[in-house]
């Protein structure tokens, strides 16, 4: 058997890629060309092993790229094989991921539930230093006339410093547990996703204790949380258009009222403890700041059910739509 080559290889090329065309003519059989391709380059090796004569093999490599070669055997039986070494697969690595929220969203229920608790009590308890406070003004004039003995007027004034301490004692403890309430609303904007510029989560504490900042700080906070919170608006910095809240703005003026109150009822205790005419002046004061307390209380219980209420149902909301922050 015997094969004459009757045409030339002929690379063609088009943007820098090169397509040799390889054809070789057997007296009774033809091989097949291999051709491998990738990304528009291409290498072609053909070698063609005849019985008497070997056609020419073009093998063409573009710079910097090096692909499977391709081997063409033809023998006496026309069977063609085709070798291909395996590609090497780069894989690419991860992209990094967003890092989680600092602080998961944990549910203020029970510490609201134990907030209304404690106020109810202060409630109760300022009642009842209302009704003290009356009774000592009514004992003093009393007292002025000589209805009553001065041992009956004093204790009386006992009963007052009672319950004033009692009551003290109450605002500590839900002072702590309100700052506590505060500012878990305040982290929990952050696992639901709120962005903006919110106040720091430290000035739920800060905010309380810092002469003057005192005066503005938590209403202004308490604000943000309750804009924040809505739950028609699931969006990152939306709630700075949301309206604010009636209900804080009220609870707020009462509370600095009540403050103000108990100031002027120590401004009057200081001009003269003994006299008995400074001593009503004093008691009347303190009935009358007592008494904006508890419309605050009052106002106060209203409000942790409705933030913690509001911010519940939001949270409800980001989850059902499966971008909560925290689950």
């Amino acid at each position: 058997m015997s094969s004459e080559p009757t045409g030339n290889a002929q690379p063609t090329g088009s943007s820098g890629n090169i397509e040799p065309a390889v054809k070789t003519e057997l007296s009774d059989n033809e091989a097949p060309a291999g051709k491998t391709e990738t990304g528009g380059k291409i290498e072609a090796a053909v070698k063609s092993e005849l019985t008497g004569d070997e056609a020419p093999a073009v093998n063409t490599e573009p710079p910097g790229n090096i692909e499977p070669a391709a081997k063409i055997e033809a023998g006496e039986t026309n069977e063609a094989t085709v070798d291909t070494e395996p590609a090497i697969i780069i894989e690419r690595a991860p992209t990094a991921t967003a890092a989680p929220p600092a602080h998961l969203w944990k549910s203020p229920a029970k510490l609201a539930t134990g907030l209304i608790v404690l106020l109810s009590i202060m409630l109760l308890v300022g009642v009842l230093n209302v009704l003290a406070c009356f009774g000592s003004f009514a004992a003093l004039e009393e007292a002025k006339r000589g209805a009553v003995s001065a041992q009956d007027a004093k204790s009386c004034v006992e009963s007052v410093q009672t319950f004033a301490l009692l009551a003290f004692f109450m605002f500590g403890v839900i002072g702590v547990t309100f700052i506590i309430w505060q500012r878990r609303l305040r982290n929990n904007l952050d696992a639901l996703g709120v962005r903006g510029a919110l106040a720091r989560p430290w000035w739920a504490i800060g905010g309380w204790l810092i002469p003057f900042v005192c005066l503005y700080k938590p209403f202004t906070m308490l604000q943000q949380i309750f804009k924040a919170s809505d739950p028609a608006d699931v969006s990152a910095e939306g709630w700075k258009t949301n309206k604010g809240s009636a209900l804080i703005g009220w609870w707020w003026a009462l509370w600095i009222f009540h403050i103000m109150a108990l100031g002027f009822a120590g401004a009057i205790m200081n001009l003269g403890s003994a006299d008995i005419e400074i001593l009503c002046g004093f008691y009347l004061m303190s009935a009358a700041a007592r008494i904006i307390e508890l419309i605050a209380a009052v106002l106060a219980i209203i409000m942790v059910k409705r933030l913690t209420d509001r911010q519940k149902k939001k949270h409800a909301a980001i989850v059902a739509q499966g971008v909560a922050a925290a689950v």
